[in-house]
């Protein structure tokens, strides 16, 4: 075959051979990287931070219930409020407690008094008004400052 006629077939597979393999080496590149995740909701770590807070009055109330519980009478209504307030962050618990969670405590738990639960309840009123006034979510904002002056009502029940 001569060039008036076209293209030889050697030329021809020479080309589409090219064409292959530059083709084959595009599909070698890099792989387009992961997206990224968007960052965390800064509003998830303070929900997350007073539904710890509301955990460990839960289980202060629990140690003072456990080394007097004659004080149940007055402890026990304060205790169900902080139930509500982990409910109203986490959501509702699969199996409501009727009572304190003994089992959560440690072997030995130190007695807890009217004046220690007094002084946690204001220690939890404080930050959970300083993270309502960092809250981006409004609903959020309303819910902590609630918490705050739910937890600021308590130690005049408890002294």
């Amino acid at each position: 075959m001569s060039d008036a006629e076209g293209p030889t077939r050697r030329a021809l597979l020479v080309g589409s051979a090219g064409a292959a393999l530059v083709a084959a080496l595009a599909g070698c590149s890099d792989p387009a990287p992961p997206p990224v995740p968007p960052p965390p909701d800064p509003d998830d770590a303070l929900r997350e931070s007073a539904a710890a807070r509301e955990r460990e009055l839960l289980l202060a109330y629990d140690a003072a219930l456990l080394a007097d519980p004659g004080l149940a009478p007055r402890l026990s209504p304060l205790r169900a409020h902080h139930e509500e307030h982990l409910a109203a962050l986490v959501g509702p618990s699969p199996t409501p407690s009727a009572g304190p969670s003994f089992a959560a405590l440690p072997t030995v738990v130190p007695g807890g008094s009217p004046v220690t639960l007094a002084a946690a309840e204001r220690a939890a009123a404080t930050r959970h008004a300083a993270d309502a006034v960092s809250a981006r979510d409004r609903d959020l904002a309303a819910l902590l400052a609630s918490l705050s002056a739910s937890e600021q009502s308590h130690p005049v029940a408890l002294t």
